[in-house]
């Protein structure tokens, strides 16, 4: 393998992926949101909103009931092109012990560690507003 070919094999990107991702905003009665610490090789220990779909994130998808389509807005991550769909939802039934779910106070949300497109979900929502 000449130098020109190891240049041309090393600028290689990968291909990228489209996902259509649902998000859940589970809210209590003090207006806490409802968040999970990620694991794995993507955006791990940051605090993320509940999602109904695996293929960005390791976790088990959270089992909601009674959504509404709040909207849409698109993300990149990577070599991800992300289409959320953010829903207001209500739990199905009990956390999973060991999920490290969290409930978050909007108005700590700049010294909580979290991916930019948390950010866009609850501005979507409104919930940034109400701060």
């Amino acid at each position: 393998m000449d130098a020109e070919e190891r240049r041309r094999r090393a600028k290689a990107k990968p291909a990228t992926r489209e996902l259509r991702i649902p998000l859940y905003l589970v809210t209590d009665r003090d207006g806490h949101v409802l968040m999970r610490r990620e694991r794995g090789k993507l955006m791990t220990s940051m605090l993320h909103l509940p999602h109904g779909d695996s293929s960005l994130f390791g976790a088990r998808p959270l089992d909601v009931a009674r959504t509404r389509l709040v909207g849409t807005f698109r993300h990149t991550v990577t070599n991800r092109r992300i289409t959320f769909a953010l829903f207001e939802a209500e739990l199905a039934g009990s956390l999973h012990e060991g999920d490290e779910y969290e409930w978050i106070d909007v108005t700590k949300l700049r010294i909580v560690a979290h991916p930019s497109y948390v950010t866009k979900a609850l501005k979507l929502s409104g919930c940034l507003g109400r701060t």
